[in-house]
């Protein structure tokens, strides 16, 4: 991670952008460090030993190369980070919330003792003990998106601020201010919890054509983008080119777009904005986005996390 300025913007880059074709292609040339307070690099992968795994001599360039961009000193001198994030997303027993606080203990006092910082990228609506996790790390990272996807029957959004008229009682919490109360409830400081902002969408494969609403029934996901090339997803700046039709749902303020028996559920400017004004109004600690290889980065333009960035100046 690189620290630049201490109003709290994150932006992840993965480094398999640089792999894909075209338009698509981000290298970390490409990345413009003054629009976040942090840079993260995802990802490397713990071996039992403690080692860190890269894939391959491409990886460790991209991430020197990283670095390179800001004035980044001691953390890893390999590789010139000064923090770490610990992802964790699916937690499946009390001795996995217990033993992940353990770790979470281990690495602050290794890490702050050097004066870096120690952050965690959590799922939501799972159980982590909050206030353990709360004690050790300098902020908590929301993955505040996922909310819906093709593992389910019909469409809904990927990252909604707040619950529909449509939704179920356990879908009214597959929202971005629900998992925010519950995280608060649970013991966590709003100072230190970070909003996860999507910079993707989630798409779906309509059963029959129609062009309003969620809850539609789907044959399953969406079609693969030409840069991205996963079912099921598309990068923010490919939505833009292959979906026309955008409409809002102002119960749950974001949009979604159709295209013939397409259907895609993403954010854009004005619910990242909505998104802001909830951060700011609700004192919390700042905002993520994931990741910023898929936001509208060609010719610099980074339109999501520039609608972030200039909220965030003037909202602290």
């Amino acid at each position: 991670m690189a620290q630049l300025r201490p109003e709290p913007v994150f932006g992840f880059y993965g480094g398999w952008a640089t792999y894909r074709s075209g338009k698509g292609k981000c290298t970390v040339k490409d990345l413009n460090p003054h629009l976040c307070t942090h840079l993260i690099y995802a990802f490397v992968e713990p071996k039992d030993d403690g080692t860190l795994i890269r894939k391959d001599d491409n990886e460790k360039n991209a991430m020197e190369n990283f670095n390179n961009l800001l004035n980044v000193r001691e953390f890893c001198k390999e590789h010139g980070f000064n923090g770490a994030d610990i992802d964790w997303e699916f937690p499946e027993s009390s001795s996995d919330h217990s033993n992940f606080v353990l770790l979470l203990s281990a690495l602050a006092s290794e890490l702050h003792s050097r004066d870096l910082i120690l952050t965690t990228s959590v799922g939501v609506n799972r159980e982590y003990d909050v206030s353990g996790i709360a004690r050790h790390v300098d902020y908590i990272l929301l993955m505040s998106y996922d909310y819906n996807g093709t593992w389910d029957r019909y469409t809904g959004h990927n990252a909604p601020l707040c619950w529909g008229a449509v939704e179920t009682d356990y879908q009214r919490r597959l929202n971005v201010k629900a998992s925010v109360r519950d995280w608060i409830g649970g013991g966590a400081p709003k100072s230190k919890l970070i909003v996860g902002l999507a910079a993707y969408g989630r798409t779906f494969t309509l059963s029959s054509t129609s062009t309003e609403g969620t809850r539609r029934p789907t044959s399953g996901p969406g079609r693969k983008g030409p840069y991205t090339d996963e079912a099921g997803v598309l990068a923010y700046y490919e939505v833009k080119n292959m979906f026309e039709q955008r409409m809002w749902d102002s119960d749950q303020d974001v949009p979604y777009a159709v295209s013939g028996d397409q259907w895609v559920s993403y954010d854009d400017p004005q619910s990242i904005r909505k998104k802001c004004e909830f951060i700011n109004s609700e004192g919390l600690g700042g905002a993520m986005i994931w990741s910023i290889d898929q936001d509208e980065f060609q010719d610099g333009k980074f339109t999501l996390l520039r609608t972030r960035a200039s909220d965030a100046l003037a909202g602290w």
